[in-house]
């Protein structure tokens, strides 16, 4: 017969007498209140008989909760478990009945106190990765706790740890949180702030903080009385809270929405005075009682109201609280499971994603890979609202160790080029390095974890068709995977990043930025090869172009300098750096670029050739057609790709990669480099300047040598002064501070302009502005 109060039956252990078990009564109250949460009765019944086999898997039949022992150790085991009971009061302890026979597993809850003994489920952050409801699978107990697991063959473990379950059912999760609470779920809500008169919504910088932020909070109703309770996890305060409710606030039973405000007031009791009883029978009214939870009598069974009731307020640690719930009418649309990625260390995503339609404020990580270097940076904001950074970090160095390791924290540098200790020899551990540095950063305040990172952008070099930055699911990861072979050395190195996130920053949405996309809009008569079209289409033989993330920058932050719409801005742009491009820019669109298939047309860079004859390196070296040395299993690179891509450049003539060294040398060989580079970038000023029929705002410097080396911007306009540009040589000599800055001179016909483009401020960007990363319903790709 099963006992009340149990889970789905009866059980009591061959070693224990029958426990007595805390009977479960129907609340007194009656109450009307309609949850909205879907909440249903117990379904997790054994599905199948008891079998002394050991579990495969997925697990034996109708077990309804996993823990796991010994966990990330040789030991490592997982248990499958089956029906249990609350049983005891000094302490308290769950008795689970294995899915296998002799099997028991008792765990030991410290006391009754909510903070030690109550489980919370991973908070409403992960509300984004499918039905919200699932967070309700995962349970978490506070700090170790004792936990007692024995077979027919002895003890198995008697010891402190920190316990997690994971359900099968959420009704089974539900069922066991109230059994171990002996309450009811009445409701949940997901809310984005929660705050009191002790903890603002806001600190005294204007960050959003409150006891706790993107959490889900539950509506309780006591088995043995008529008294309420809500609680949740105030992670800003990293502990558990909850307040007696005398009465509801009729807006929380009747509100049809999830996004608004919600002031719930106590009546300023007294510290040790016993609670207000005599509005009992008043409608439930906005000036509702809170109060810290007192424990209930030892038995259960014979506590009631009266004996609750006349139980003194210990600590009134809050007069009221304030709720700003989180809008998601089709909460309860989801995924039918994870995806993985194949390859080494697979990776697991969702198809559907989730974010807030009106957050109070989001976390963006920009993360830019390259070559030899790592650069992380931190933005917070607010749907439509232009990003804040708050943090820079950079790990550079990776192909010349030692690496060294830069922070910036606002305005303020924390770590400026320190040597890094430990191994660190790959992009994914110079992640690790930049997000451990973040999260330990004490004066950081805004974020102490992983999961406040809401979204993390990735400069994707290659985007093929992409138009538009792409939340990354398993389908838009093997796209990009695809295009490898049209960037090699670009694309593979992003991917180990994404990768990276997927598994450091489980809750976070990732979201793809092409450097591509930009240059989505070069009308079909330029970006068209002159080759066989059913090929070119087949093999997507085409230009694409590059650093487009920068010129969409560039172009929002000139069109603004100058006071015009983008949609009128044409303006001849310069990305100059160790990798340089050209790009005309019509009416804020891009209209041509230099860079074409691959970065490796157009303009030469520090190791790059630039655009050749194409026969050129079949008559370089006889072999070119061979895989490269530094080719992989998944990454082909030939050895033409390898010559033309890192043995070439101004390196090749120089033997040096720093153009600024070039730029004031006297040696012959740096002048050819220097007036070699001088003469290509001008080639396409003109062509470009002759495409946009003269109709030209200003030609645009940018990139690390365009904001850098006066030198060059010197010979480039002093060339090109014949198409109306013009430079002021005291202008040109100030140290370029401005986001957009004026070294032409007055009167030309066309302004010269320096840009100090920010691609990680423009991916963050790109996100705030995205609707559909915000869409209340989730996106599908």
């Amino acid at each position: 017969m099963a006992v009340p109060g149990s889970s789905t039956s009866s059980y009591v252990s061959s070693s224990h007498s029958a426990p007595t078990t805390y009977a479960q009564y129907a609340s007194p109250t009656g109450s009307a209140y309609t949850p909205n949460s879907a909440i249903s009765p117990l379904t997790s019944e054994s599905s199948g008989p008891e079998t002394p086999l050991r579990p495969l898997d997925l697990g034996p039949p109708g077990y309804h909760a996993t823990i796991i022992l010994f966990e990330q150790t040789p030991n490592e085991s997982t248990i499958y478990l089956g029906p249990w009971e609350v049983v005891g009061t000094d302490p308290p302890r769950v008795i689970w009945r294995c899915s296998y026979e002799g099997e028991v597993l008792e765990h030991y809850l410290p006391s009754d106190s909510p903070a030690d003994t109550h489980p919370y489920t991973l908070h409403a952050q992960h509300r984004r990765f499918g039905d919200p409801r699932e967070l309700e699978l995962y349970l978490t107990f506070k700090g170790p706790q004792r936990v007692r697991y024995e077979t027919p063959d002895g003890v198995f473990l008697d010891d402190y740890m920190e316990v997690k379950y994971e359900f099968t059912t959420i009704e089974s999760s539900i069922q066991f949180q109230g059994d171990v609470r002996r309450r009811d779920l009445v409701d949940w809500f997901d809310v984005d702030v929660i705050w009191s008169d002790t903890h603002g919504r806001t600190d005294n910088y204007g960050n959003v903080r409150g006891l706790g932020t993107i959490q889900r909070i539950k509506i309780w109703r006591d088995r043995y009385s008529t008294f309420h309770y809500i609680s949740f996890f105030a992670n800003h305060r990293r502990r558990w809270k909850e307040y007696l409710v005398n009465d509801f606030e009729p807006a929380v039973r009747q509100r049809d929405d999830r996004h608004r405000r919600l002031r719930l007031q106590a009546r300023g009791a007294r510290r040790g005075s016993a609670p207000d009883t005599s509005n009992q029978g008043r409608r439930f009214s906005a000036t509702s009682m809170f109060r810290p939870r007192q424990a209930s009598a030892a038995n259960g069974a014979q506590a009631g109201p009266s004996t609750v009731a006349a139980q003194p307020v210990s600590g009134l640690d809050v007069r009221y609280l304030g709720i700003q719930f989180t809008r998601n009418e089709r909460m309860q649309q989801g995924t039918d499971g994870p995806n993985m990625i194949e390859g080494p260390g697979w990776v697991r995503l969702r198809e559907h994603v989730y974010m807030p339609t009106e957050s109070v404020f989001t976390f963006i990580l920009s993360v830019n890979a390259g070559s030899s270097s790592v650069k992380i940076s931190v933005f917070t904001t607010s749907k439509g609202q232009d990003p804040t950074q708050i943090a820079e970090l950079q790990v550079s160095g990776l192909t010349s160790p030692p690496p060294k390791l830069d922070y910036k924290r606002g305005s303020t540098s924390v770590i400026k080029s320190q040597d890094v200790d430990g191994k660190i020899e790959s992009q994914d551990d110079a992640f690790s390095l930049l997000l451990q540095t973040l999260i330990d950063d004490a004066d950081l305040p805004e974020i102490k974890e992983k999961d406040h990172i809401a979204v993390v952008t990735h400069r994707i070099v290659h985007g093929g068709d992409f138009n538009n930055q792409e939340i990354i699911t398993p389908d838009t990861y093997h796209k990009i995977e695809e295009l490898n072979d049209l960037a090699p050395l670009h694309n593979a190195k992003s991917l180990e990043i994404v990768k990276s996130c997927i598994e450091k920053l489980p809750s976070a949405i990732n979201v793809a930025c092409f450097d591509s996309q930009f240059h989505s809009t070069i009308p079909d008569h330029i970006r068209t090869y002159p080759i066989d079209q059913a090929i070119a289409k087949s093999n997507r033989l085409r230009k694409y172009g590059f650093h487009g993330i920068s010129y969409a920058f560039i172009t929002r932050s000139v069109a603004d300098f100058l006071g015009k719409p983008p949609g009128e801005t044409n303006i001849i742009a310069l990305h100059l750096g160790s990798g340089a491009s050209a790009c005309a820019i019509k009416g804020g669109k891009s209209w041509d670029t230099s860079m074409g298939l691959t970065p490796l047309a157009g303009l030469p860079g520090a190791t790059r050739s630039g655009s050749v004859d194409p026969s050129l390196v079949f008559h370089y070296a006889s072999d070119v057609g061979r895989l490269s040395p530094s080719s992989t299993k998944e990454l082909h690179i030939s050895r033409a790709e390898e010559i033309l891509n890192q043995e070439s450049g101004w390196k090749s003539l120089t033997g040096t990669t720093n153009f600024g060294t070039i730029a004031t040398s006297s040696d012959p060989t740096h002048k050819l480099a220097f007036d070699l580079f001088v003469d290509r970038i001008c080639g396409f000023v003109g062509t470009y300047y002759v495409s946009l029929r003269g109709q030209v705002d200003a030609l645009v410097f940018a990139g690390g040598i365009g904001e850098k080396s006066e030198q060059l911007r010197a010979a480039v306009v002093e060339q090109c002064q014949c198409l109306g540009f013009e430079i002021d040589e005291s202008k040109n000599s100030k140290k370029i501070e401005s986001v957009v800055q004026d070294v032409g001179k007055g009167g030309a016909r066309h302004g010269v302009l320096v840009c100090q483009t920010d691609e990680q401020f423009e991916m963050a960007r790109a996100v705030a502005e995205d609707e559909k990363i915000w869409k209340e319903d989730g996106m599908k790709n």
